[in-house]
């Protein structure tokens, strides 16, 4: 092979290699632009509240074509999106559509039998009771989110990520 054509392979290479390094570090820091959402877990969510987050579950339903506008109305809201990236705040979606009919039961107990679409946000006070606040499907905001989550977050037992 001649020297140029090394030349060109190694500059080929190099460029190559940058570009995957740009792309590795470009989606590293890139936040995401929705909420990123979890799938429902009862345990999970038991686990997340003994270590101190806020948890925000939507409930949704598949049957619903309502679910999809209220989910945008502040998924996707960048002041929502900071308190989440900013503090311990863990977010699940529930359909309840697809909750397997033993599961019924155990869903209406742990959530005080809180039904209907929208919004549930729980957290535990310095008592260490869990505190429950629902927002309904066609009462949510962007605006509305982000106060919610800042009055549960005035707890003490809530802190900011480091």
């Amino acid at each position: 092979m001649k020297f140029s054509k090394k030349k060109q392979l190694r500059v080929t290479g190099v460029v190559i290699l940058c570009g995957f390094i740009g792309l590795i570090l470009f989606q590293t820091f890139q936040k995401p632009d929705r909420i990123q959402w979890r799938k429902y877990s009862v345990t999970q969510i038991q686990n997340d509240l003994a270590h101190g987050k806020l948890i925000l579950v939507s409930v949704m339903a598949s049957w619903s074509h309502g679910t999809i506008m209220h989910e945008a109305r502040y998924s996707e809201d960048p002041l929502v999106l900071k308190l989440i990236q900013t503090y311990p705040i863990t977010c699940y979606q529930v359909d309840l559509a697809k909750i397997p009919g033993e599961q019924i039961d155990t869903w209406r107990n742990y959530f005080q039998d809180v039904s209907g679409l929208g919004l549930l946000l729980l957290t535990k006070n310095s008592r260490d009771e869990i505190v429950l606040r629902r927002l309904l499907a066609d009462k949510i905001t962007g605006e509305i989110v982000v106060s919610e989550i800042e009055q549960m977050l005035a707890e003490p037992t809530l802190k900011a990520r480091g």
